[in-house]
C-alpha cells in the first residue's frame, strides 16, 4: 500500500511538471507575437531631388537682316513647248485614244513584245517546214590505156559525167514522224568504142519514212517548243491589252 502510495505522488508530480512547463513555453511566444506587432516598422529617409531652375528664354529672337527685300521675280510662262494655244485642234474622243497609244512608249514596248512572240513561234514552226538540197557538179577525165582491146582512142579514153541531185527531208507535225525523198541523175558520155549505149543516163529515187513505235509519238521536242511559243505569244498579248487599257483608262 504504501508503495503503491508513492509511485501514485510520484506520477502525479511529473505530469505536473509537464504541464507547467507547456504553459510556460505559450506565455513566451505570445508575448513575443504581441511585442513583435507592437514595433513599429524602421523607415528609411526619402531622397529629395532638387529641381531645376526654369532658364529664361528671349521673347523674340533677333531679327535677321530686317532690311532685305528679295526681288520680285516674274512667273514661269504657261505655253506649252511645240503648242500653240492659238492654233487648236478640236478632236474626238476616238481620235485622242488613238493618239495616246500610238504615241506611248510603254504601249510600243509591248507591241514590240507581242511582234517578238510571233516571230519566236514561227519559228518554232519552221521545224516542219521540208529542207531542200541540191548538189550538181561536172567531171572531164582522160584515161590512158595501153590494152589493144580496151576501146581506147590515141592510146586514152575520155569519159565526161554530168551529176545533178535533189533531197527533200522534213518532220511531220504528228506522232514524230520523218520523211526524206532524193533523186540522183547522171550523164555520162565516153569515147570507149566498146561502149554499147553512149551517153547514159542513169537515175535514182529514193523515198524513206520513218516513223518510231512509242517514242515521240504523243509528244516531242519540237511540239514541246511550239506549245511554249503558243503561250508566251498569249501571255504577250494579254500584257499588251492590259497596258492599253491601264493607258485609256
Amino acid at each position: 500500500m504504501v508503495y503503491s502510495s508513492l509511485l501514485r505522488n510520484t506520477l502525479f508530480a511529473g505530469h505536473t511538471g509537464r504541464f507547467l512547463v507547456i504553459i510556460a513555453a505559450l506565455f513566451l511566444f505570445a508575448a513575443s507575437a504581441v511585442f513583435a506587432q507592437d514595433t513599429p516598422p524602421v523607415r528609411k529617409p526619402a531622397v529629395v531631388i532638387p529641381t531645376p531652375s526654369p532658364v529664361d528664354l528671349p521673347e523674340e529672337p533677333p531679327p535677321v537682316a530686317p532690311n532685305f527685300e528679295a526681288d520680285l521675280r516674274p512667273l514661269p510662262s504657261a505655253e506649252r513647248v511645240g503648242v500653240d494655244i492659238a492654233n487648236q485642234m478640236p478632236i474626238t474622243l476616238e481620235e485622242a485614244i488613238a493618239m495616246a497609244l500610238k504615241n506611248n512608249n510603254d504601249i510600243d514596248a509591248a507591241r514590240n513584245d507581242t511582234k517578238i512572240s510571233e516571230f519566236v513561234l514561227r519559228g518554232a514552226r519552221g521545224v516542219f517546214d521540208p529542207r531542200i538540197s541540191t548538189e550538181t557538179y561536172f567531171e572531164d577525165q582522160s584515161i590512158p590505156s595501153a590494152s589493144a582491146i580496151g576501146g581506147q582512142v590515141n592510146g586514152s579514153i575520155s569519159q565526161t559525167r554530168y551529176f545533178g541531185s535533189a533531197q527533200l527531208t522534213g518532220a511531220t507535225p504528228y506522232l514524230g514522224g520523218s520523211y526524206s525523198a532524193s533523186l540522183n541523175a547522171t550523164r555520162s558520155t565516153t569515147s570507149n568504142t566498146n561502149s554499147f549505149l553512149n551517153p547514159q543516163f542513169p537515175s535514182v529515187l529514193n523515198l524513206s519514212y520513218t516513223q518510231p513505235l512509242f517514242r515521240n509519238f504523243r509528244i516531242d521536242n519540237n511540239r514541246r517548243q511550239i506549245a511554249i511559243a503558243k503561250k508566251n505569244l498569249a501571255l504577250s498579248d494579254f500584257q499588251f491589252r492590259q497596258q492599253a487599257i491601264g493607258v485609256i483608262s
